[in-house]
């Protein structure tokens, strides 16, 4: 009886997609759907809409209410264009930057959303073909945008795409605006109330212009540019696993200084269908066989590989032997490295640390505006209870058995007054009484391996300009 209620109740809301408002593709999808005497996929693609939380939508492609298309895509940009509207209505003109990644699909959300946002009246800076993930948040702040999105399932299965969106700050949206977008998303009842037809007057093509301007940037964060100098021969071979990462990553290494870079040349092809890979994801060692294949072949000293919006990194190296190349290697190399070095940039680390504490998925920077590493003090307080004291001059790593989901290449900006951001890590606030709070896990992330954490970073005194929080894998 409960089976044949829910038919009941996805048939009805198929059939108010056998409209006008939705094109005859969709229609005739939904129409085989409702004749199929097998009721799965209809109960799979309806059951439920496809909610946009606050880290945006993601989803498995397809026709209906559950799934990632040209109309859940256009009620998520409807409703936030209606709230950007109200938000800056005293603005002369909102504007906005839209990006996407290599996934199927990928392309057409980003051209529905930006013909949506300047249907609203909100200006568009379009790039022109996909790019990384931080690319698009730096972008928003180079124009001066109030918002952004980016199309994107990060590293999940092929059949997914996704929906993130972002502040003017570059991050993604936090409270209160994230209920407020997510307010005006609901508010949006059928493809009668969005806006398809775009105004090419307000959309503006924008690639190579930004490019070189984040690259440059990018080169400025180099924690020791004489190292690479010294090191410009280290044999890399990197791949972008078909995605984003292509489009930049190569031009960075070259003109960080690295001279000797390889490329995976059939992972170098875009593709949403990932034809060389079980699945995108550079944590897991199955998509770096071809990286790691090819750096065994030319003796490589480093294999790289990123995700499909190039907003996280997976890094292998030779065991201590030279023999094998070894995922998990690489963290623990950077951290022993830093741990032997007493003097100089990094000063001391954690003194008397035990090497086991070295098994690390993230190492984080705090720098200061001046680009060197912040004047700290202090302790640091895990939620298991562990307790590390600080020096000034520090580096403050993470964890991986304390942070599960702490993983991931994240750079943002920390503007002065500004007490609320959203990075990789979740940190959540920038407290005035000097606490760095940073939450973790399922709660606030829908990741990870356990409850939601809390890790409190108690500050003897704020540096008065604290920029930059850099976290490498």
């Amino acid at each position: 009886m409960e089976n044949e209620e829910l038919i009941k109740q996805v048939t009805e809301k198929a059939e108010k997609w056998l409209t006008p408002a939705y094109d005859a593709e969709t229609q005739a999808e939904i129409k085989k759907m409702l004749a199929n005497p097998d009721k799965t996929d209809l109960i799979e693609a309806f059951y439920k809409d496809l909610e946009f939380g606050t880290g945006g939508l993601r989803g498995i492609m397809g026709v209906g209410s559950n799934r990632m298309n040209i109309y859940t895509v256009g009620a998520a940009t409807q409703g936030l264009s209606n709230y950007l509207n109200k938000n800056f209505k005293d603005l002369d003109q909102i504007s906005v930057v839209v990006g996407h990644d290599c996934r199927n699909n990928s392309r057409l959300f980003a051209e529905i959303s930006a013909n949506i946002f300047s249907a609203n009246g909100i200006k568009v800076y379009l790039f022109e073909d996909m790019r990384p993930t931080p690319e698009m948040s730096f972008a928003i702040r180079h124009f001066g945008c109030q918002s952004g999105i980016n199309i994107t399932a990060s590293h999940n299965p092929r059949e997914y795409n996704g929906y993130k969106a972002y502040w003017d700050d570059g991050a993604q949206v936090l409270a209160p605006h994230d209920k407020g977008i997510i307010d005006e998303v609901n508010k949006i009842s059928s493809a009668t109330d969005i806006k398809f037809e775009g105004n090419k007057d307000l959309i503006q093509i924008v690639g190579e212009e930004v490019d070189s301007v984040y690259l440059n940037k990018v080169k400025t964060i180099s924690i020791d540019p004489e190292v690479i100098k010294r090191q410009k021969d280290l044999k890399i071979v990197y791949t972008p696993i078909h995605g984003t990462g292509m489009m930049l990553i190569p031009r960075a290494l070259k003109q960080w200084g690295f001279e000797n870079v390889h490329t995976v040349p059939e992972q170098m092809v875009k593709s949403g269908d990932f034809p060389t890979v079980i699945s995108p994801n550079p944590e897991n060692a199955e998509a770096l066989s071809m990286a790691i294949d090819l750096a065994k072949k030319i003796d490589a000293d480093i294999v790289m590989a990123s995700d499909p919006d190039a907003d996280r990194v997976g890094m292998a190296c030779k065991n201590d032997k030279g023999e094998s190349f070894d995922l998990s290697q690489v963290t623990i190399g950077l951290g022993w490295d830093v741990k032997q070095k007493e003097s100089g940039f990094f000063g001391k680390l954690f003194g008397g640390a035990k090497e086991e504490e070295f098994d690390l998925d993230v190492i984080a920077f705090l720098l200061d505006s001046n680009g060197k590493v912040a004047n700290l003090g202090g302790d640091l307080n895990f939620s298991n209870g562990n307790k590390v004291g600080l020096q000034g001059g520090d580096i403050v790593f993470f964890n991986s058995m304390t942070y599960p989901s702490c993983t991931g290449t994240s750079s943002m900006l920390f503007p002065e007054g500004t007490s609320k951001y959203n990075v990789q890590l979740k940190i959540n606030q920038l407290l005035a009484k000097g606490e760095l709070i940073v939450h973790t896990g399922d709660k606030l992330t829908g990741e990870g391996d356990g409850d939601d954490e809390q890790m409190i970073i108690k500050l003897d005194s704020l540096p008065t300009k604290l920029e930059k929080i850099i976290f490498l894998v």
